[in-house]
């Protein structure tokens, strides 16, 4: 895993790194975790999802207030 310029053995590492503060997505937005192959997003996914207090989101209400993930939904 490469991050920033560092490689971690560990995705908390990582993490720890770019969201010190933890699952706040105010910060989040701002320090994107870019993966170039759908294995890797499927990982980085996994390992967020981990430290988000909310365990599951069905709705995307207070999550996305400017509507731009439910604008990015495919409706198939």
């Amino acid at each position: 895993m490469v991050v920033a310029g560092f490689y971690f053995l560990q995705a908390e590492d990582a993490l720890a790194l770019i969201y010190p503060n933890g699952f706040d997505l105010s910060c989040m937005t701002a320090s994107p975790i870019l993966a170039v192959i759908n294995e890797s997003v499927d990982e980085w996914n996994s390992v967020v999802r981990q430290i988000n207090p909310d365990s599951e989101i069905n709705d995307f209400v207070g999550h996305d207030p400017d509507h731009v993930l439910k604008n990015m939904r495919s409706s198939a």
